[in-house]
């Protein structure tokens, strides 16, 4: 059994917090110190008490405190996990309200287009500045992220600083079920080539027993299509999960390949759906997420800790479907212990991708690193849609660090969700000012 030190940095998530913890917790070859931080003390005094009490629950391998002095969360760390948004709800809300202004809407705006350039610009230097703590009081640890933008994060990271990241990111999973029930075949039976950056990735293959999933996966959708409304249940419940995916697979039927992200995620990366045409993909099953809608989330989430520290409501002790409790397993007791979705450096996994550009594959975690499969070269379309995101990634980590406003502007206009020209600089002005507070390298702090 391993002894390690572990801190999550955005430790007041009501969100994530509850599920990591447990699921470190629950893991039996793991015990040591668990560290919650967060700038905001308030969160802290529920998610650290459902915290202790968890890890009581699981048997107690974890000695759980809580901070807002990151350097003293840092010191001595083996992993850090980071589970932050800067500015919370209320920044994110002139992510989605200042394009929407202009024509340009957005399911979740949290990784591309203006939202996700504008997260990216407040997110990237408190990670660097992360990253750059860790190096002096743990230089050894591992950085693992669940934070948006997943990519640009992990890139600077990298770029920046000598610490090791990790990008961890749970979409996969829902397609591959969505895949494994609509077939009828067991989901951990199912052979997948994965490759893309984040939010973008595409299932090049899917095997089970022999046969092309994928092949199938479009005669399933084709038949559905004739049938109509049935009365068998089970053949209701396939044609309701293809409709919330219509988007991927009218591009699996053009591009041979299926896009292993949600939809509302999808549609941010390509041209074709968020147009008047498309009613902003409402045609295709996709919804807007609006900020009351994860105003809601919050609340909602916080209550269930509120009531699980009262009694109401049963402790919740189910692992999640998460990697990290087991990517920390694997790294911590020296051991080949799982084959996971990863984001990393491109050392050559996908060949056809600019090297060192973060990319999504699966990877082999443990003993003491984590190593990307190799996939090879991307089919020629696909390729050219990941590089343009891979080309504007890596201009927004730059903008980010040195304030460059001509940078930001070029990333904007080579975003696939910008369709006019006039507009864009009056928007990036809004969007820029709206996050002052938190853009010191764009104005002068």
């Amino acid at each position: 059994m391993a002894r390690v030190k572990v801190v999550i940095i955005g430790g007041g998530s009501y969100n994530w917090t509850p599920t990591i913890v447990r699921d470190l917790c629950l893991q039996e070859d793991l015990e040591g110190e668990l560290v919650l931080e967060d700038i905001d003390p308030e969160p802290l005094k529920l998610t650290e008490p459902l915290a202790k009490r968890i890890s009581e629950s699981a048997g107690g391998n974890f000695k759980v405190s809580a901070t807002t002095d990151q350097t003293e969360a840092l010191t001595g760390a083996d992993f850090v996990i980071l589970t932050i948004s800067t500015g919370r709800l209320a920044t994110m809300y002139h992510d989605l309200e200042i394009p929407r202004k202009y024509g340009l809407h957005q399911p979740v705006g949290d990784t591309v287009g203006p939202g996700g350039i504008s997260r990216g610009l407040r997110n990237i230097p408190v990670v660097v500045e992360i990253a750059r703590e860790m190096e002096r009081v743990c230089p050894n640890a591992w950085f693992i992220n669940y934070t948006n933008p997943m990519t640009t994060l992990t890139r600077s990271i990298y770029k920046y600083t000598s610490i090791k990241a990790i990008g961890l990111c749970h979409e996969l999973f829902g397609v591959r079920r969505t895949i494994a029930r609509t077939l009828e075949v067991p989901e951990e039976e199912l052979d997948l080539k994965v490759a893309g950056v984040n939010h973008f990735i595409w299932i090049l293959s899917c095997m089970h027993n022999g046969e092309d999933m994928l092949k199938k996966l479009v005669e399933a959708e084709e038949r559905g299509r004739i049938k109509g409304p049935v009365d068998d249940d089970s053949l209701v419940n396939k044609t309701a999960m293809l409709d919330k995916n219509r988007a991927k697979i009218e591009m699996l039927k053009i591009f041979g390949a299926l896009p292993a992200e949600g939809d509302r995620h999808l549609v941010e990366f390509v041209p074709y759906f968020l147009t008047e045409r498309a009613n902003q993909a409402a045609n295709y099953g996709v919804s807007m997420t609006y900020i009351s809608d994860r105003e809601k989330g919050y609340a909602d989430k916080k209550a269930s800790i509120e009531r699980q520290l009262s009694g109401e409501e049963e402790i919740h002790m189910k692992a999640s479907r998460e990697a990290v409790s087991k990517l920390v397993s694997a790294l911590a007791n020296h051991k080949f212990n799982t084959i996971d979705i990863v984001n990393l450096p491109n050392s050559g996994q996908i060949a056809n991708l600019p090297m060192g550009a973060v990319v999504e594959t699966l990877g082999i975690i443990g003993p003491h690193e984590a190593t990307p499969l190799c996939v090879g070269n991307l089919p020629p379309a696909i390729q050219a849609m990941c590089n343009l995101h891979v080309q504007n990634q890596e201009m927004i980590v730059e903008a980010a660090m040195t304030g460059d406003r001509k940078l930001v502007l070029q990333a904007l206009y080579n975003d696939p969700q910008v369709k006019e020209f006039d507009f864009i600089p009056q928007m990036l002005d809004e969007l820029l000012e709206a996050n002052k507070e938190y853009l010191p390298a764009f104005f002068g702090k």
